[in-house]
């Protein structure tokens, strides 16, 4: 199982999601590596320390590293299967290879303009990722919408890709789902990590938006970023820049309890994704109840249908006027949230299905 590529975020959720079912069953003999990042992480799973292998990723030259040692690893272990949970991996195995799927960006036309030598340099990366997902056994997707996209803008025969919906972790699943509170300001959950991709700029914005439009609503933007993290200082700065400092808070990273416990203290969930291969956030916002309000773009609607409230991602104005109206209508709120629990009954596995949906991939691979 190669989980060098992650760094943060969704991906590392998947990863500790399958290596719980990995735990848990005795057909398959495996063994794990990932970066140094995932290391906090993993330690609530105990895994055998055998079964895991650490690497160093904190400089492009350790990639250079990570690709020897998984060179070594390989000849070391000799799979049968090679698991990349998120591509494209740092090596070209000689065994069967598996690997997800999850860069927007090779689907979807770039939403910001790059200079000619960034221009340049990211082609040259976007035609090597290409390839690299190209060479790949089987590619596994979370989306029809992404199924297709690959095919025809990746080159991807379909016959190679398969689709296993998201699911919610396992480990958010054992957590008490607690009523919307009444009490307190209206605490609008921001649960990402930080990715241009992700737009998390536009949040001062709105919220001097929903400022100027309704004086008088008390509300709160809650971050889930890294203190020290570039995206953070970015939107700090906006924040102040705006005078809206007081509006926004970050919550650090946060493990999936804590995370947990910040979904039960949500008004509601906000997720102003520019372009996404799946995400997280969806089932987990329909899981926890709460009214969820995200980008109108095909990969959305796609998975949530018609549970979410849908907002131009680019026009901060018409977000801050669908949050001020929505946030003090209780009644579209809960019809919101049980079609949230429609949807993710018809949309989302549960992690044991995700889980044999993944293995079964793998079986027919080796097969």
């Amino acid at each position: 199982m190669d989980c060098t590529p992650l760094r943060y975020g969704g991906g590392v959720q998947v990863a500790i999601a399958f290596l719980s079912g990995l735990v848990g069953q005795s057909e398959f003999e495996w063994h794990a590596v990932a970066p140094q990042q995932m290391r906090e992480a993993l330690r609530p799973l105990q895994l055998d320390a055998g079964k895991l292998t650490f690497v160093s990723k904190t400089s492009p030259a350790d990639i250079f590293k990570i690709r020897k040692g998984l060179r070594a690893l390989e000849a070391q272990q000799q799979p049968d299967v090679v698991f990349t949970v998120f591509g494209p991996s740092y090596h070209n195995f000689s065994a069967p290879h598996v690997v997800g799927f999850a860069l927007p960006n090779l689907l979807y036309p770039r939403f910001r303009p790059l200079g000619i030598r960034r221009r340049l340099t990211t082609g040259i990366f976007d035609i090597l990722r290409r390839r690299s997902f190209r060479r790949a056994d089987r590619l596994v997707v979370e989306t029809a919408t992404a199924a297709e996209l690959l095919a025809k803008r990746v080159g991807v025969h379909p016959s190679k890709i398969e689709v296993v919906g998201n699911s919610v972790n396992p480990r958010l699943l054992q957590l008490a789902v607690l009523p919307l509170s009444s009490e307190g300001p209206f605490r609008i959950l921001v649960p990402s990590a930080y990715y241009p991709h992700k737009n998390l700029e536009i949040i001062p914005d709105v919220a001097e938006y929903i400022a100027g439009i309704d004086p008088e609503l008390d509300f709160q933007f809650f971050l889930t970023l890294g203190e020290e993290s570039e995206g953070w200082s970015i939107i700090r700065g906006k924040a102040k820049q705006k005078a809206v400092e007081d509006k926004i808070t970050n919550l650090g990273n946060l493990n999936l309890d804590a995370l947990g416990a910040q979904y039960n203290q949500a008004s509601c969930v906000f997720l102003p994704t520019l372009r996404e291969i799946s995400t997280a956030v969806y089932p987990e916002a329909f899981y926890f109840r709460r009214l969820l309000i995200t980008s109108d773009t095909d990969f959305a609607r796609d998975l949530c249908g018609d549970a979410a409230v849908f907002v131009n991602p680019r026009d901060p104005k018409e977000i801050a006027e669908t949050i001020a109206v929505v946030l003090k209508d209780p009644n579209r709120m809960k019809l919101n949230i049980e079609e949230g629990q429609r949807q993710l009954a018809r949309k989302f596995p549960s992690p044991h299905e995700k889980f044999e949906a993944q293995l079964s991939i793998l079986r027919s691979v080796v097969q």
